[in-house]
């Protein structure tokens, strides 16, 4: 496990220690101290800490966030699931929740003619295996064929993890 890091928001001066107790390379973590408020972005690997503004972000369209991580979305199709060595979701949330699947939700994110961004949620799994944990939105169970168009602070349950959508 990677040691807790200190940095200073580039925003408002404080000092803040980011742990990262899931030894990630990166960490988008948002500054807690009073009236700043500012996402950042703490490269472990690198030492770096930087604005996790949205023209850092190339192509991020919006993010998933569970427990304070965010998990970008690119254009075009996001693979969503539990992360595993065998997973091979383009987004793997880390959760210990088994109920969620490896591929669970399919995210396509489309750019329209008139510039706006679509972002719709669907299932990626078979009939059999969607009955067994459906993904829930607001509370409501979703069919394996349902495609439902995401706005920002949508609450998705994918198993017993609940993920917020969030807009960029």
């Amino acid at each position: 496990m990677m040691e807790p890091k200190r940095i200073k928001c580039p925003k408002c001066g404080g000092v803040l220690e980011v742990g990262n107790p899931k030894n990630e390379a990166l960490r988008i973590v948002t500054c807690p101290n009073k009236g700043c408020g500012v996402r950042l972005r703490v490269a472990f690997d690198t030492g770096k800490t930087e604005l996790a503004e949205r023209k850092d972000r190339n192509g991020v369209i919006g993010s998933l966030c569970y427990h304070d991580t965010f998990y970008p979305l690119q254009l075009g199709k996001n693979t969503v699931g539990r992360k595993s060595s065998k997973s091979e979701a383009t987004i793997q949330i880390d959760t210990d929740d088994l109920s969620m699947s490896r591929m669970h939700a399919e995210i396509t994110v489309v750019k329209l003619t008139n510039g706006r961004v679509k972002v719709v949620l669907g299932d990626a799994r078979s009939q059999e295996k969607a009955q067994q944990h459906p993904i829930e939105m607001e509370d409501e169970p979703m069919d394996w064929i349902d495609r439902v168009v995401l706005c920002h602070g949508d609450m998705l349950t994918m198993g017993r993890t609940v993920i917020r959508y969030v807009q960029e």
